[in-house]
């Protein structure tokens, strides 16, 4: 059996705002998500995939909560990237 690779964990705070309903109001959420990479250090390519999770958090809680996604999102703001160590998959779950 291969060995599970292990990869650098970060849990990733982060702020959407968003505009919805008929008049466009526009709300704030705060969320959280993970996201992994193969380096320790914190690329541009990983706060965009960090602001693409926080995203995919927000879709997955909209649709969990039967509210039908009709939302445009006006910016994702990343707050805080808390490093969580070297893991591997199973380790995590």
């Amino acid at each position: 059996m291969p060995k599970a690779k292990s990869l650098h964990h970060y849990l990733v705070a982060g702020s959407i705002l968003l505009r919805a309903g008929e008049n466009n109001d526009i709300s704030q959420i705060t969320l959280n998500a993970m996201v992994r990479s193969d380096i320790k250090n914190i690329p541009m390519r990983l706060i965009g995939r960090a602001q693409q999770a926080l995203q995919m958090m927000l879709h997955n809680r909209m649709t969990e909560e039967g509210q039908t996604p009709d939302y445009e999102i006006v910016d994702v703001v990343v707050i805080n990237m808390l490093y969580c160590g070297v893991m591997t998959g199973e380790q995590v779950a």
